[in-house]
């Protein structure tokens, strides 16, 4: 059943017209959300940007790569300190950190096994 009809208030249409006569205020818009620059002052070295950005990505809390692994996603062979010194993977900050900052800015920690050629970076 439809209820009775109603008679127009002249409130109303003025209300309608006021809303018609209001100024448009632009709608806000929402800039995409563009991805953060890499790391360039921490003292990463370029050729170890890709190892970072790929440490970074992971969801999971252990990541191993063989040397094999990291020098496909390099584009270059490691270096042969990497290969023969532990010290390479975990040594003293100030020395090494052109390259350890791969894994540390990734909140990551590296740990070598130069005989089966892999490295495990766990998260820290």
């Amino acid at each position: 059943m439809v209820g009775p009809s109603r008679t127009p208030d002249p409130k109303d249409n003025h209300m309608l017209s006021w809303l018609k006569r209001r100024p448009q205020e632009p709608s806000p818009t929402i800039a995409p959300k563009a991805d953060p620059p890499p790391p360039q002052s921490h003292g990463m070295s370029k050729a170890f940007l890709a190892l970072h950005d790929y440490l970074k990505n992971r969801y999971a809390d252990v990541v191993v790569l063989t040397f094999g692994q990291m020098e496909d996603l390099l584009g270059s062979p490691l270096p042969v300190a990497a290969t023969r010194d532990l010290a390479w993977w975990n040594g003293n900050e100030a020395v090494n950190f052109e390259h350890s900052n791969s894994w540390r800015l990734a909140n990551r920690t590296a740990v070598a096994n130069l005989i089966a050629r892999t490295a495990t970076f766990e998260r820290a």
